[in-house]
């Protein structure tokens, strides 16, 4: 992999589809959501076609079929709809080592910082207060057992890196990887 910054030019969403697509990825699986919409649109800008679902459940399973067949797959979920069927979809790949990229989308990195309150959130922020993304740590620490690295994209300096760190991981050791990616 050759690190590179994101440019102007290019999101972070569009720099991990294709960095995804350049290790051989062709397809995304999910569930449109609130805060992945955005995100899908990236996908298919960088030539992958996005498969959809009608459970977070029945993507992961596909998913997880994909990646044994092609080496890797993506599974593109919701912040505000994350249910237990991603877990256990996700679980069924660690057990397996099979290698799922699981993309999670995020509010803005500005409404993040802002503390705006978000459907279904897990946290108490105060409106006053200043949020740091770090406390999306809740929802990663769901998965802190079945992924091998939980990466949250929120610099652009750190995030090219990041992302070929999480997908070199997900290669190497054929094990799931777990991405907050904010929808702007």
């Amino acid at each position: 992999f050759i690190m590179s910054d994101v440019s102007d030019d290019i999101t972070l969403a569009g720099y991990l589809f294709k960095r995804l697509y350049q290790v051989g990825l062709h397809a995304v699986h999910g569930v449109p959501g609130k805060h992945n919409i955005a995100i899908l649109r990236k996908a298919t800008d960088a030539g992958l076609e996005w498969v959809a679902h009608r459970s977070d459940l029945n993507a992961g399973i596909v998913a997880d079929g994909y990646a044994r067949v092609k080496g890797i797959a993506a599974l593109i979920s919701s912040f505000e709809n994350m249910p237990s069927s991603v877990s256990t979809a996700i679980a069924a790949s660690y057990q397996d080592r099979v290698p799922v990229v699981l993309v999670i989308g995020t509010p803005e990195r500005k409404a993040q910082a802002q503390a705006s309150k978000f459907h279904h959130s897990f946290f108490d922020a105060q409106p006053d207060v200043p949020r740091q993304p770090d406390e999306f740590q809740v929802l990663a620490d769901c998965f802190e057992k079945i992924t091998i690295t939980q990466e949250f994209l929120v610099h652009p300096s750190e995030a090219t890196a990041q992302i070929d760190t999480a997908i070199r991981g997900c290669i190497m050791q054929s094990l799931p990887v777990y991405i907050e990616l904010p929808e702007d």
